[in-house]
């Protein structure tokens, strides 16, 4: 790959990036996120993706867009369906491609006791291998051997399907819309990165109101979420 001709910038800024511009990252071990990329001839970083850059201090960076297809990363967590059974699993996490999940990949599986697994299945899980052109690779276990809320949901609720920016927006602490809506009742979700949400209510009418609001939040300012969410609660 040749080195990429475009614009220097700074991790610091927020500014509209365009794909070949170079980055400039404050510290060696600045962990680079969706958009960004590590050129391969030379020191440095560069960005893939049109969109603004965002980080978190100095330890990460990323371009954030609105973009639906998922490209899988490592380490992120996706929810996917199972679309067949086996010896290997194959699993729709929106991506290119079907991902792999083997049947042992679950905390505590062996070959007498391990989960069974049905087509149409959910299942939450971190992507543990994604090279281009290659078959992505799921796991239900972190690095300790671990589940930690991954592998089989059997949780009844309702899939909302949104851009990959809301769903990292819904991960923040402090994010406006889960804030407002757990002031009026208790409700469970399970983000994934690929532009899934898994939204579970004690009824319908509750459910349908949370993933309303999830959904038109995205473009809102914080008070005018907060204004949003009182009159879909009042309706």
């Amino acid at each position: 790959h040749a080195y990429p001709r475009g614009n220097f910038v700074m991790v610091d800024s927020t500014v509209t990036v365009l794909p070949g511009d170079a980055l400039f990252l404050p510290k060696p071990s600045t962990v680079l996120g969706p958009g960004t990329a590590i050129n391969r001839e030379g020191d440095g970083a560069y960005l893939c993706k049109a969109g603004t850059l965002k980080r978190k201090g100095e330890d990460s960076v990323w371009v954030h867009c609105q973009q639906k297809r998922y490209v899988p990363s490592e380490g992120e967590r996706v929810l996917g369906v199972v679309i067949r059974t086996g010896r290997v699993h194959k699993i729709d996490i929106g991506s290119s491609q079907l991902a792999a999940l083997q049947e042992l990949a679950f905390e505590g599986a062996t070959k007498r006791n391990k989960p069974s697994l049905q087509v149409g299945d959910l299942i939450f899980a971190r992507i543990s291998q994604a090279h281009r052109g290659c078959e992505p690779e799921l796991t239900c276990v972190d690095s300790s051997g671990r589940g930690n809320g991954m592998g089989l949901l059997r949780e009844n609720g309702c899939i909302v399907n949104c851009t990959l920016s809301l769903c990292r927006k819904l991960l923040t602490k402090s994010c406006p819309v889960l804030q407002a809506l757990q002031q009026h009742f208790k409700f469970e979700i399970t983000i994934g990165l690929n532009g899934r949400v898994l939204v579970c209510a004690p009824s319908l009418m509750q459910t349908i109101v949370v993933r309303n609001c999830l959904i038109a939040s995205e473009y809102m300012e914080e008070q005018a979420i907060k204004n949003m969410v009182e009159k879909a609660v009042m309706m």
